[in-house]
């Protein structure tokens, strides 16, 4: 089930459609991306050259770097690629500003999203020792939220807010969205499954997925006590590489009730990955089977939250 396929009923918040564009055609940006030139397109640190194809790093200490300068943009996106050989020790990382990538440590091709903080890219050593080359790395501009909109183009942003809603009668299966928290959002960003009103969080028996600042993404059930139980909530707090990037988040529940959360995107990668309750509280996955039937998928979100991808597959009985 495709967010467009829905019929959406009004809550309590104002939302409004956008459209992620197709990628900018920008090119590859970078000069001397192979490192056959050595031109001084690239501005070497100590035991950082260039050499036979490759930029070499040999026995680089933390935060020797290569850099090009007044090659970004501030605040545009851009996607990265690189290949790391001849691997010895030691790890590096790409870098716009206070942008910056995970970083890389072994032989292999990489790929990464970045919004730049700066108008230089620096390819940065991150531990003392390394050694290793790049062979090539390559630069070019993508529009926000690119590439996890890569199911459709379109997304639902709440404008103010509150609530909207669907009817949905599933309560078990899959539930699967692409999901992107404002920077400037103070409360939680929820999405309610298994719903039996459309209405807000103490006003409804439902489960509850949540970005909880301070807290991480969890899972819960919520009744209309109001009361709220953590089933699975992560340890890992909102920073900087969470906020203002899209994730995809994946919900399953089996037909004894057995709930698992995965999440996936920004510095996870592109593999699903079970939300980990180290540092947090509950299990995943874990088992509930409080509420069995459902009428509603409900959405409370803050301005600047976005939404996409809403897909719903629902267990099948034997």
């Amino acid at each position: 089930m495709q967010l467009n396929n829905g019929k959406w009923i009004q809550g309590t918040g104002e939302y409004s459609v956008g459209s992620i564009n197709p990628p900018v055609e920008s090119g590859q940006l970078l000069a001397d991306n192979e490192f056959l030139l050595d031109d001084g397109s690239w501005v070497n640190d100590a035991n950082i050259t260039i050499a036979g194809g490759l930029l070499v790093f040999t026995n680089a200490s933390t935060g020797n770097h290569s850099r090009q300068y007044l090659i970004l943009t501030s605040g545009r996106h851009y996607r990265l690629r690189l290949k790391i050989s001849g691997f010895s020790s030691g790890s590096i990382r790409l870098e716009m500003g206070a942008s910056v990538s995970d970083a890389f440590t072994a032989d292999g091709v990489y790929e990464t999203y970045m919004t730049s903080l700066s108008t230089a890219l620096d390819i940065e050593a991150r531990t003392n020792g390394t050694t290793l080359n790049v062979e090539w790395v390559t630069l070019e501009e993508v529009p926000e939220g690119y590439p996890l909109m890569n199911k459709g183009d379109k997304f639902l942003k709440c404008t103010s807010n509150g609530t909207i809603s669907w009817k949905s009668d599933q309560a078990y299966g899959e539930w699967e969205w692409k999901q992107c928290v404002n920077t400037n959002s103070t409360g939680d960003c929820r999405i309610q499954i298994i719903s039996d009103t459309p209405e807000a969080y103490g006003l409804s028996n439902a489960y509850l997925i949540d970005w909880y600042i301070g807290t991480g993404l969890r899972l819960g059930r919520i009744s209309t006590l109001p009361s709220f139980a953590t089933l699975a909530g992560s340890g890992i707090t909102w920073g900087g590489n969470e906020i203002d990037v899209w994730y995809s988040v994946k919900v399953t529940r089996t037909l004894d009730g057995s709930f698992s959360i995965y999440q996936k995107g920004g510095a996870l990668g592109d593999i699903w990955t079970l939300v980990s309750t180290t540092g947090g509280s509950g299990t995943n996955p874990v088992t509930d089977t409080t509420h069995t039937e459902s009428k509603y998928f409900v959405l409370d979100f803050d301005t600047g939250d976005r939404i996409s991808n809403i897909i719903m597959r629902p267990a099948v009985q034997q």
